[in-house]
């Protein structure tokens, strides 16, 4: 498998509807891939089917065989889990994998080298804000260095110039590292800023009605939102995605 996602002909049924129509694409590796689609087009239920969460009833949604990923959840407060420290729930991963205390501190150093948090570690997440809980997820899946990233609106709760500093950061530590990513957005501006390929979805039964490449350079900083391209590239993001909607 060249890839490190394939979704070929993907259908599936909900509620006596039909939510795709033979969708497919592929994610290349070292590839950051964005969706943006209406309420209903079955975003956060591809991914669920991506994780091996759902299952489709014909088609296929599979992630390149042996390799490591991790999940963003939208409802981010229920993926934490509220008896650990902000230590703790971060450094889950490494013990799931049986790393050792030192080797999960020195692990947890390194990550926070990159991304610093304003926080104390040994404080529980429901002492926390929504925006600073949805930053211990987004550690938690960064921290034993997914191949595959899949988020499924991984900054829905911070406030803007967090999210704008996070947008950069993350993509960076993307192309670092040579992992992929598949990531949800109802943001338009993030959907770009982010993205290698973008893809609009269509209303249920869900198709790609628009693939728009975002050749854009590194790092995606703010500067990048104030240029020509950026904004070449939002307009025809939106144009595709009112299409969708209407």
């Amino acid at each position: 498998m060249n890839s490190a996602i394939e979704v070929n002909k993907l259908s599936m049924r909900i509620d006596g509807r039909e939510l795709y129509d033979q969708l497919s694409f592929r994610v290349p590796k070292n590839h950051i891939t964005t969706i943006l689609g209406v309420n209903g087009s079955g975003k956060s239920t591809l991914l669920n089917i991506l994780s091996g969460i759902s299952n489709s009833d014909a088609g296929t949604a599979r992630l390149c065989p042996h390799s490591q990923f991790a999940y963003i959840f939208q409802n981010y407060r229920a993926s934490l889990l509220p008896w650990r420290s902000v230590r703790d729930n971060i450094t889950l991963p490494l013990q799931l994998k049986g790393i050792s205390s030192r080797g999960k501190a020195q692990k947890l150093s390194e990550l926070l080298s990159e991304w610093p948090i304003d926080f104390s570690l040994d404080t529980f997440p429901y002492r926390l804000s929504g925006g600073q809980q949805q930053l211990i997820i987004l550690l938690r899946s960064l921290i034993a260095e997914p191949d595959i990233l899949l988020a499924d609106e991984p900054f829905s709760a911070l406030d803007y110039e967090r999210t704008l500093l996070l947008r950069e950061r993350l993509f960076n530590w993307l192309k670092k590292r040579s992992a992929s990513a598949l990531i949800v957005s109802h943001s338009i501006e993030e959907a770009v800023q982010l993205a290698d390929t973008l893809l609009i979805f269509s209303k249920s039964p869900t198709q790609i009605i628009s693939r728009i490449e975002a050749p854009l350079h590194s790092p995606r900083s703010v500067e990048l939102l104030s240029t020509e391209a950026f904004h070449t590239l939002h307009t025809m993001a939106r144009d595709s995605y009112l299409r969708a909607a209407a």
